[in-house]
């Protein structure tokens, strides 16, 4: 194999790996995000359950709002400064959960969980059983207790929650509903406080403009600008991947550098441990190329006189050697000798030298009638010679000689 074909293969492979990268990075770029589950109180969820509207309600309206993508116990922020929405999450609570939600209110953090599956989040709630998807219709709540979450909110609708919700530490208060039917519980923790909602409803897509829900939302959070808002996606089944957490480091550059450095060593590799095989040298003496040269140097210059005249030449060298006759002998003369040596038809030799010396001088030849001739003149040196080395049997026999058509 060549080199320039090498490098061609290695070219065509590193484009088509770049073609491929690149058409990667721009499917995780322009990705669609209504392609995301949807979660009930996902702020990525667009369903009537979901919780974007409320998500870009809340960021239009001047809140420092972001997702998190952390378990609440590597959760990166500032308690005193920060809520913390949990809505609906579906994966389960583990102990570490808990022990970090419990801290992270005593530290002065604000947690607002919803729905039957946040309660197990929360110390001092206990969930009967596992929780399923209730499809019990939304009921209307009014305030038990007057608290700060109640202002501007005298009615608000809510699933219930059920028997499933058990009250362990009195400490908590329900403030819409009671203990047997709450709709929404509160406690004191520390310096800061955790809020119980029996559904994700009051901030959903589809009820988020009833009377009374978003001003319970805003109760929840407290005024735009006094606090960090943290939506959490984590224990919606949004994790962060790879390189979001390398993102932040200079583990991209560094892994750039090297994908330059394995480029160039397979290139170098490609280069030095290849087939090596020498270039095919063609001999400017070698006659095919010189009968292509020649050939095509008369095909453009057309002279059709100037190959019978080299045919002529030639057959009266050979003609005369084999007869035995000098260079200045004649044609008459030389025909008469191969009639009488080699028992060729004097006439019909006498006549292809004729013809041949008429068409030799003749500008206006055509290339058939060329052709013609000088097949006609290589019959003649050819019979010559076989004649020349073959017997004979008698003396009186006279051969018709294979000049072809001479009319």
């Amino acid at each position: 194999m060549r080199a320039g074909a090498r490098n061609s293969d290695l070219i065509l492979l590193m484009a088509g790996l770049t073609a491929m990268l690149a058409m990667t990075g721009l499917s995780f770029v322009l990705a669609a995000e209504s392609g995301a589950p949807q979660h009930a109180g996902s702020s990525y969820a667009t369903a009537p359950d979901g919780a974007k509207a409320a998500y870009v309600l809340l960021k239009d309206a001047g809140f420092a709002i972001r997702r998190s993508f952390e378990p609440c116990a590597v959760l990166r922020a500032d308690p005193g400064r920060t809520v913390l929405v949990l809505a609906d999450p579906f994966l389960p609570a583990s102990r570490q959960d808990v022990a970090a939600l419990a801290a992270f209110a005593d530290a002065g953090g604000i947690v607002l969980a919803t729905g039957p599956p946040a309660a197990r989040f929360l110390p001092g709630l206990e969930l009967r059983g596992a929780p399923t998807r209730t499809t019990s219709p939304a009921r209307s709540y009014g305030p038990s207790f007057p608290s700060s979450l109640t202002r501007s909110a005298p009615a608000i609708e809510m699933t219930p929650a059920g028997p499933l919700l058990r009250v362990a530490d009195p400490a908590w208060i329900a403030v819409y509903g009671n203990y047997e039917d709450a709709a929404v519980l509160t406690t004191r923790r520390g310096a800061g406080r955790m809020i119980w909602w029996a559904s994700s409803r009051p901030m959903s897509n589809a009820a988020i403009a009833s009377p009374g829900h978003l001003e319970l939302l805003l109760n929840a959070l407290g005024p735009a600008g006094a606090r960090d808002i943290v939506w959490d996606e984590h224990y919606h089944g949004y994790a962060r991947s790879i390189w979001s957490y390398a993102r932040g480091t200079p583990v991209a550059w560094a892994l750039l550098q090297l994908g330059a450095i394995a480029a160039a060593a397979l290139f170098t590799f490609a280069r030095r441990h290849g087939p090596i095989r020498s270039l095919p040298d063609q001999p400017r003496t070698s006659p095919l190329e010189f009968i292509d040269t020649m050939g095509a140097l008369y095909e453009r210059a057309r002279p059709a006189t100037v190959a019978v005249s080299t045919a002529l030449s030639r057959t009266r060298r050979i003609c005369r050697s084999l007869a035995g006759l000098p260079a200045s002998a004649s044609d008459d003369r030389l025909a008469r000798a191969m009639a009488d040596r080699f028992l060729l038809d004097g006439a019909a030799v006498a006549g292809v030298f004729s013809k041949s010396a008429i068409g030799a001088g003749d500008a206006g030849l055509s290339d058939r009638d060329a052709i013609r001739l000088v097949f006609e003149l290589q019959s003649l040196a050819a019979n010559a010679t076989e004649m020349h080395g073959a017997p004979r049997t008698t003396t009186h026999e006279r051969a018709q000689p294979k000049t072809g058509r001479t009319g």
